[in-house]
């Protein structure tokens, strides 16, 4: 069933139960109580059932030194994390990457950190691990003579990278360091600062270095780098009872002096984590601006209240009653009653089929949706938070849904497009699910939207290409939905798209030409090139199938797939490296299978007639006349090494 509509969300704000614009505190005294009462309610959390049934932790031993207290995020982390990475298109200096190029040195650092044995935990002992020594650096490249190219200096840390003239920026998930790289053979060490918390994003602008740093804290004042943020810079939402609120994380959005390191300005915004759930909240920066997402759902235990109303209507008496009795247990939290409500409703299912299962399960989630619409309950909600460089100035709107996945956010033309999806994930799909497009200026004013797109169906991605919106469905068979947003003010449907089998990503390459990319039924990697100056009815092109099977790297992650419009060449990443293609005459030119040793290639550069390809043990140099490879490039490994170190492995 298709149906559009193109009003605006409209919130009733004299009801209770809706998430409201970004506030600020009116007196140093109201944020010391807010901290506090959210202080009460997390360690009430953290005593209840729901922590001990599920991670096997109270409060009594959870102290900061516990693999269960930093798997609770407590701890800072030590690990590094790619956050921020841009595709292997160098793009503007504000943006961090990995490679940068300063004169005829290449800075890179690689990805290649990780754990080699976490294991889901709920029993707690010390155990001996292999774990990768954690020292890796930032390595220098010298490509003066790119026959002769070679790593001849390091510096640390490992992480995205900025320059900006003769500084060099280097962060990493616990700290910021600047150098002085005037003379690369020896880049002196500037200043270098503690993020205190975990580093989620940064940003390079008109000679400014800005940072979003999460912290778990209820602690008042708010103190970053030695700085109180003062109860007017301190932003939060009013949320409901009606809805999950995990308000333990605080985001400190800072303003540092590329120089000196000193912080200048601050804000603190209290929101979510994404880590009780995947869509909690969300980083995206385009222009000028940096917008944090933070995702409201409903209460589940909102779902037992409407089975002791409703129930009857699915259930016998006697199952009632036991809901019942688990609503009124004092001891469990709106979490262990959810878990207890499932548990029920998993066992009263259990001699079921599963399609009867299913159907069964599809009749009582469209009577609880009507009741959440019929008590003024609603769907999920999000804010979206704009903080404007370089003042640090926040606007905020609040629209239905969440996001759809991590391209649903995009800024043309200075109107930031946001593509959201609402209805209940964590019952039966599709039913009652509803999607839409919401539509701001530069003060996060709503000025268009398109909603009730696609009912009852999931949509599994967002596409933004130019002027349009493709709303991406799991099945194959059927066709994308096409949403016209050359009009900020008034986006229309503009129809069905029908490329089947590409559900899984396009990729604009140039004006009305895209790249489809899928797997074919062996699991090959599949390239389609299509014209879609007309949005609903696409011209296939041309089309090619590698021999190579995908990985889940190059299946989920597209940021390393380039287009190089100058010169017409396609970089695609395979299992074993990547694969270099001419789009000539709209048709696909194999010129060059380059084979990493480790495989897949994350990022490429263009260097004057040199293309230079990363992977995480090799830089390969090759010469686009020819395509031949000039100069292999081994980058130095970290260490195996074995620490004996606590550790949780368990079962669930």
């Amino acid at each position: 069933m298709l149906f559009a509509s193109g009003c605006l969300f409209d919130f009733d704000s004299s009801k209770d139960y809706t998430v409201t614009e970004m506030k600020t505190f009116q007196s140093e005294e109201e944020l010391a109580s807010y901290l506090k009462t959210l202080r009460e309610s997390f360690e009430y959390e953290l005593n209840s059932n729901y922590y001990n049934l599920y991670y096997g932790v109270n409060a009594d031993w959870a102290d900061e030194n516990s693999i269960s207290a930093r798997s609770l995020n407590f701890e800072n982390g030590r690990l590094p994390q790619r956050i921020n990475s841009t595709d292997i298109q160098l793009k503007n200096s504000n943006e961090a990457d990995i490679v940068r190029i300063s004169g005829n040195v290449i800075y890179y650092t690689p990805d290649n950190v990780y754990l080699s044995n976490e294991r889901p935990f709920t029993k707690y002992h010390a155990e001996k691990e292999m774990i990768y020594d954690l020292n890796l650096n930032t390595y220098e490249i010298d490509i003066e003579m790119p026959q002769s190219a070679s790593v001849f200096s390091e510096i640390a840390p490992s992480g995205d990278i900025f320059i900006d003239g003769n500084i060099l920026v280097a962060t990493d998930s616990v700290s910021v360091m600047a150098y002085d790289i005037k003379n690369p053979a020896e880049p002196k060490l500037m200043w270098e600062k503690n993020v205190e918390g975990n580093y989620s994003f940064s940003s390079l602008y008109d000679g400014k270095f800005y940072t979003v740093v999460r912290q778990k804290t209820y602690d008042y004042p708010l103190v970053y780098m030695n700085t109180t943020v003062p109860f007017s810079d301190v932003y939060y939402s009013e949320v409901s009872n009606d809805f999950y609120t995990h308000l333990e994380t605080v985001y400190y959005i800072s303003q540092l002096n590329l120089s000196t390191g000193d912080l200048e300005e601050c804000i603190a915004v209290i929101g979510q984590d994404s880590s009780y759930n995947r869509k909690g909240s969300f980083i995206y920066s385009a222009e000028d601006d940096v917008y944090l997402v933070n995702s409201y759902f409903p209460r589940e235990d909102r779902y037992a209240e409407f089975l002791v109303s409703h129930g009857s209507d699915y259930f016998p008496k006697s199952f009632i009653k036991e809901i019942k009795q688990i609503l009124k247990t004092p001891d469990f939290t709106e979490y262990a009653k959810e878990d207890a409500v499932s548990n029920k409703i998993e066992n009263y299912t259990a001699d079921m089929t599963d399609r009867e299962r299913q159907s069964f399960m599809e009749e009582i989630d469209k009577g609880y949706n009507q009741y959440l619409i019929d008590e003024g309950k609603g769907a999920e909600q999000s804010v979206v938070i704009q903080i404007h460089l370089p003042d640090l100035s926040v606007d905020s709107g609040v629209i239905p849904g969440s996001l759809v996945d991590g391209r649903s956010m995009d800024k043309k033309d200075g109107y930031l497009r946001v593509a959201t999806t609402a209805g209940n994930e964590n019952r039966y799909m599709p039913a009652n699910r509803n999607n839409g497009v919401y539509i701001f200026n530069s003060k996060m004013d709503l000025v268009g939207s398109l909603n009730y797109l696609l009912l009852d169906d999931y949509v599994t991605s967002a596409c933004f290409i130019e002027d349009s919106l493709h709303l991406i469905r799991p099945n194959e068979s059927s066709p994308r939905l096409v949403i016209d947003l050359s009009n900020p003010n008034n986006p229309e449907l503009a129809g069905d798209l029908f490329i089947f089998g590409y559900s899984v990503y396009l990729q604009p390459i140039k004006d009305n030409i895209v790249l489809g990319i899928n797997q074919t039924k062996k699991g090959q990697l599949q390239l389609t090139l299509f014209n879609i100056s007309n949005k609903t009815v696409p011209k296939e092109l041309d089309s090619y199938v590698s021999g190579d099977i995908l990985t889940s790297w190059t299946y989920h992650t597209f940021s390393g797939y380039m287009f190089d419009e100058k010169r017409n060449i396609l970089l695609v990443p395979s299992s074993s490296g990547v694969s270099i293609f001419e789009i000539k005459n709209n048709t696909f030119n194999l010129l060059k299978e380059d084979t990493h040793r480790n495989g897949t290639v994350i990022r490429a550069v263009f260097v004057d007639n040199m293309l230079y390809t990363f992977s995480e043990k090799e830089v390969h140099v090759i010469e686009t006349e020819s395509w031949n490879t000039l100069k292999v490039i081994s980058i130095p490994q970290p260490n195996a090494v074995y620490y004996e170190r606590d550790y949780a492995v368990g079962y669930v």
